[in-house]
């Protein structure tokens, strides 16, 4: 099984249970207020820096809120 549909088997039971993804990644972080994102879901830019790499979503399933996370030195 490849990296991709690993992902993929997870975030399907994932949304069975959370109503959402739990992870994430791509080059342009979702736009707050879409669904389909579980609170808590991590969402990887893949063209990210410094700060700018790894996102939470800080809303609902219903209406993401996706906030950098910022990790001290």
């Amino acid at each position: 099984m490849g990296a991709h549909n690993a992902l993929d088997e997870l975030n399907k039971e994932a949304e069975i249970a959370h109503n959402g993804k739990i992870l994430d990644f791509g080059n342009d972080v979702p736009s707050n207020g879409v669904s389909g994102f579980a609170t808590g879901c991590l969402f990887c830019k893949t063209n990210g820096g410094n700060a700018t790499a790894l996102h939470v979503n800080e809303g609902t399933a219903d209406s993401a809120l996706f906030k950098a996370v910022v990790v001290a030195a």
